[in-house]
């Protein structure tokens, strides 16, 4: 067993201890797939990283992803929490603001923003977060699981659960209101078994509260050994682009359309996770969608691997 530089990093809160927490380990080259899943099932945390040297000469470092279940080829808190102790374990310095990030997803560019009290935001970015809509039979079964359906997934205008592919797979849902979300109990067996069975990741669910642009939301991924996350970066992407490729157009798919929103996630679960979302136009004419937040290194040690 070898040490390795271990930091544990607070994700979407300002402070630290009320966002997603990600265990980020250094040096972990020589490491095996399963030493890392081993590790990963013990911290039982929603996601753990593993910091190696980049294969591209574009990336900054490469990056693994672990939930207790399985291995991710991208996901959204480990990637600003590992940006964050990567830069502040000088593993790498930002370059006009920006570092990137090599994944199992491809190259993905974090930028850096100064806010107010000298804060610093972290943004991920991706242009590859792709929609498909599903068979009535796995809405019906899906969206059981949260509240009964029963007969009335033919109101698509109302329901239109899509699966947003941003990484990870989640079965995207938006309900009328954020109290609708926040009233959710959830049947995690059934559920887990059903997205195993369709290949999803798990169910993002989101609902407006008073203002046009803010938004509660919940991630519920039983299949990969997480009940629900306190915070989720690629369902906000999900959730991001969702909301624009819908927006007004009664559940038909559309172009993407620029769009800001902020979102509340957590509360269910004793957190206070705060996320910004932004879709664009990219110059390629692709539609990008970014997701910022806040970053705290609580712990630092090593750990024996």
């Amino acid at each position: 067993m070898l040490a390795h530089p271990l930091k544990q990093v607070d994700v979407f809160s300002k402070g630290g201890f009320n966002g997603n927490p990600v265990a980020v380990v250094f040096n972990a080259d020589d490491l095996s797939s399963e030493q890392m899943q081993k590790f990963a099932i013990w911290t039982n945390l929603s996601e753990t990283t593993f910091v190696l040297k980049p294969t591209v000469p574009e990336a900054d470092y490469r990056l693994r992803i672990f939930t207790p279940g399985n291995e991710l080829p991208f996901a959204g808190h480990p990637t600003i929490g590992s940006s964050h102790a990567a830069i502040e374990s000088a593993v790498c310095v930002p370059k006009n603001g920006k570092v990137v990030q090599e994944c199992g997803a491809g190259l993905v560019p974090i930028t850096l923003t100064r806010g107010e009290n000298d804060d610093i935001e972290y943004a991920f970015e991706l242009s590859n977060v792709t929609s498909s809509q599903i068979s009535d039979e796995a809405a019906v079964a899906i969206l059981n699981c949260l509240f009964d359906v029963k007969d009335h997934i033919q109101e698509r205008g109302k329901w239109n659960p899509v699966l947003m592919d941003a990484g990870p797979k989640w079965l995207t849902v938006e309900l009328q209101s954020a109290n609708q979300v926040l009233d959710l109990i959830p049947d995690y067996g059934t559920m887990a078994k059903l997205c195993k069975e369709y290949g999803y990741t798990g169910v993002y669910v989101f609902g407006k509260h008073h203002g046009d642009t803010h938004y509660e939301s919940r991630a519920f991924a039983p299949a990969i050994g997480v009940l629900e996350d306190p915070a989720c970066g690629s369902g906000a992407a999900a959730c991001g682009m969702y909301a624009s490729l819908f927006n007004n157009k009664d559940g038909e798919l559309g172009n993407a359309s620029n769009g800001k929103l902020r979102i509340s996630q957590g509360c269910k679960v004793g957190r206070q996770a705060n996320l910004s979302v932004q879709t664009f136009m990219n110059s390629d004419g692709y539609s990008t969608v970014k997701v910022g937040g806040s970053a705290t290194t609580c712990i630092t040690g090593s750990v024996l691997i």
